[in-house]
């Protein structure tokens, strides 16, 4: 499976999510006016600096004329670009399908519009901020047309992408230079699914279209994604929590320059992550022929986990005594369900804990108020999918 399979097999195998609701497998799909819907509002939301913002669930519904004035308006806000949540490289997956699909179509053919949009004032573009009038009745906006404005738009898209990483190969997760915005960022797998991204369009495409990035990324491109690719699996490599001379696993995110585990917000805490961990551990074990450095960073991140794995607890929903929604940990059997890990683990003492916004240790999530204890995900069972892969790597590289 080529490394984009494995980022869009994530949604429902993993814990990271490719914002698939925006890329179909269906080629004919992306020549339908709904599909130039999508292709206007994914281009006119691009910023400046080539980034999209997160969590923007409206592709699919045509811009107002004030929505579009604000758009091209806030083209320049360019610290609201983003990896996080999926953001910018489902946007660049969507215009690479687009972009093939087009390509594919006689050059001088007109491209069909929706049917709500007047032709002399259909958007394709707002690169650099400025809004162009695709479609005229005395110069249609063609097949051609759309393939070099989505080449534009994909080409600047993975510019920002690269720019986002470090000499040491970390990423940050925003183009913002303050707070903890500037650290190294496997929060909510940011940098693991940039990786993936970056490593499918050196490959060339995806298990469905093995050649999606084809006229797209040319071979100079290729050569800087190799090297923004071997240099993110070092910076993995360096980050690697050591405790008391033993490496464990990683945090959600790491200081840029001392590469330590480093705060995010308020209630993320320096810390060893159960979570954030898997992914790193997933694709250091996809690595073809890893060399010692792999070897021993796999061999002891699932040491780790096997050692700080909760076998007698579970999260357990219920109604509290205010007749609200609640959760707490509850005993369970070992041996029946599945064991459990905890999101943020001390780094001296692996002992899991949970935080509030006033960013004090407790042990208990009966311990924090119910906005925190139930509006982020304190425990997890996803390491548990990492033992079977961990046993067939172990076979296939004969690592005793």
């Amino acid at each position: 499976m080529t490394f984009l399979g494995l980022l869009l097999t994530a949604v429902s195998a993993w814990p990271v999510q490719l914002g698939g609701y925006l890329n179909r497998n269906d080629a004919a799909w992306y020549l339908t006016p709904d599909a130039m819907v999508v292709a206007e509002n994914v281009l006119l939301l691009q910023k400046s600096n080539g980034g999209w913002p997160k969590n923007y669930n409206r592709y699919y519904v045509p811009m107002s004329e004030q929505e579009r004035g604000e758009a091209i308006l806030s083209a320049s806000a360019v610290t609201e670009s983003t990896i996080d949540n999926n953001a910018t490289y489902s946007e660049l997956i969507f215009l690479a399908n687009l972009f093939q699909a087009a390509r594919k179509q006689p050059a001088d053919a007109a491209v069909r519009l929706p049917a709500n949009a007047a032709a002399d004032d259909v958007t394709t573009t707002a690169n650099d901020g400025v809004l162009r009038a695709a479609a005229k009745a005395s110069a249609p906006f063609t097949y051609g047309d759309l393939t070099e404005v989505c080449r534009k738009a994909f080409l600047k898209g993975v510019d920002f992408v690269l720019s986002l990483q470090y000499p040491n190969g970390g990423f940050r997760q925003f183009s913002r230079d303050y707070g903890y915005y500037t650290h190294i960022t496997y929060n909510d797998d940011a940098m693991v699914n940039v990786l993936y991204f970056i490593k499918a369009m050196q490959e060339g495409g995806s298990d469905a279209d093995p050649n999606l990035f084809d006229g797209l990324v040319t071979d100079a491109l290729k050569a800087r994604l190799a090297d923004a690719f071997d240099r993110g699996i070092q910076c993995i490599l360096a980050t690697q929590f050591v405790q008391n001379g033993v490496k464990t696993v990683w945090c959600a995110q790491h200081d840029e320059n001392t590469l330590l585990p480093a705060q995010a917000r308020s209630y993320e805490l320096p810390s060893l992550s159960g979570a954030e961990s898997v992914g790193i551990v997933r694709l250091l074990m996809e690595q073809p022929d890893p060399d010692a450095r792999i070897r021993e960073a796999v061999n002891a991140a699932m040491a780790w986990f096997d050692k700080t794995r909760i076998t007698d607890k579970r999260v357990e929903t219920f109604i509290n005594e205010d007749g609200v929604s609640d959760r707490r940990l509850a005993d369970r059997t070992p041996g029946t369900g599945s064991d459990i890990w905890g999101r943020f683990y001390e780094l001296d003492t692996n002992r899991p804990f949970v935080c509030d916004r006033d960013g004090i240790v407790k042990y208990d999530m009966k311990d924090i108020g119910h906005e925190r204890r139930n509006g982020y995900s304190w425990y997890t069972s996803s390491p548990e999918r990492l033992f079977p892969l961990y046993e067939a790597w172990k076979k296939k590289w004969n690592i005793n």
